[in-house]
């Protein structure tokens, strides 16, 4: 995609470093979007970023992501615990056995009122938004 951008859109294109920060300044963003990122994040990994994303996007800009929902946590092996922990906390990151992600976040959307809230607010959150299967929120930055 980076060869693609390059040869056919004004800019600058390259890969970003896996850990915040990011190379731009300030408000540098109108829009920015993330799509089965928060996906596969720690809690900590997802915290630093949203930050990182607050910092680099202009005030009124938007922010554009998806999630999985709780209830998807059904379709991935995982321990009890850890569907008692979603159901506690609102946010799990598991390892699930048999499938071709390392990592599966599931995220209540209470939580991201809560936590992603903190940094942005809230325009839309629609489940199963995107593609039918992944949540899909929009976020202004305030």
């Amino acid at each position: 995609m980076i060869s693609w951008c390059r040869r056919h859109l004004a800019g600058s294109f390259s890969v970003m470093r896996p850990d915040p920060p990011l190379d731009f300044p300030a408000a540098s963003f109108d829009v920015i979007y993330a799509i089965s990122i928060f996906t596969h994040y720690t809690e900590e990994e997802q915290l630093g970023w949203l930050s990182e994303l607050r910092r680099v996007l202009r005030p009124d800009g938007l922010f554009i992501a998806t999630t999985l929902a709780p209830d998807r946590i059904g379709d991935f092996k995982t321990s009890e615990s850890d569907r008692q922990r979603l159901l506690r906390d609102g946010f799990v990151c598991v390892s699930p056995t048999g499938v071709f992600n390392e990592r599966a976040t599931f995220i209540a959307a209470e939580y991201l009122d809560k936590t992603w809230g903190s940094r942005f607010e809230k325009r839309r959150h629609q489940t199963r938004g995107f593609v039918g299967y992944q949540d899909l929120s929009v976020w202004i930055a305030s």
